[in-house]
């Protein structure tokens, strides 16, 4: 990028620590053209240890901020999160008409895809310990309980892949406390699907 468009744009800001490159870019998009280049100019290892996984709440957090930022900014609406000093928060979120709700979706949106990608890298444990988190917080959350028991199954899932078999039922039982009816209806909607439609 060019040096004075960079300045131009305000740089990187403090407020969306972890999506910092999203928000310059929203914000140079708004001073001249932004494109992705076709040549591959980076290769990106991913691992369990990196910010986006060991900070991944935050990011997630920032991510969407950034997302209503730049639907603001199109709207012709002024910069809710200007004057912040730090890291943006849930309730940063919340005050600029954010539902919890779609806070907590967002957020494990992100912990899913990144346990899908390191279960696609081979990363097992990786892959399991964001699971694990995404379950412990969505446990914590305001979503219905259908939506809390999805992360439950997935992580008693990703257990019995690992013949922690223990750990599944375990996960499966704190499932069926909450929502007792769920596993039920995960199988019937799977039996549904499965089975051959009479015409």
């Amino acid at each position: 990028m060019r040096t004075e468009a960079c300045r131009s744009a305000g740089g990187y800001r403090k407020v969306f620590e972890g999506a910092e490159d999203y928000d310059l870019w929203i914000r140079l998009s708004r001073l001249g053209k932004v494109a992705n280049l076709p040549a591959v100019e980076v290769k990106y290892r991913r691992h369990v240890n990196q910010i986006s996984n060991t900070r991944l709440e935050q990011q997630m957090i920032a991510d969407l901020g950034v997302k209503l930022l730049a639907k603001r900014l199109d709207d012709g609406l002024d910069d809710p999160f200007a004057s912040l000093p730090g890291p943006l928060t849930r309730r940063d979120l919340i005050n600029v008409g954010v539902s919890p709700q779609a806070i907590d979706r967002h957020v494990l949106d992100g912990f899913e895809l990144g346990a899908r990608l390191l279960s696609e890298d081979g990363n097992r444990p990786g892959s399991l310990n964001l699971l694990s988190r995404a379950f412990g917080i969505a446990q914590k959350s305001s979503l219905a309980e259908d939506e809390i028991g999805r992360y439950g199954l997935m992580l008693s899932a990703a257990y019995v892949e690992r013949r922690q078999l223990l750990s599944a039922i375990v996960t499966g039982l704190k499932v069926t406390r909450r929502s007792p009816l769920y596993p039920f209806k995960v199988l019937t909607r799977r039996f549904a699907a499965a089975s051959p439609r009479v015409q």
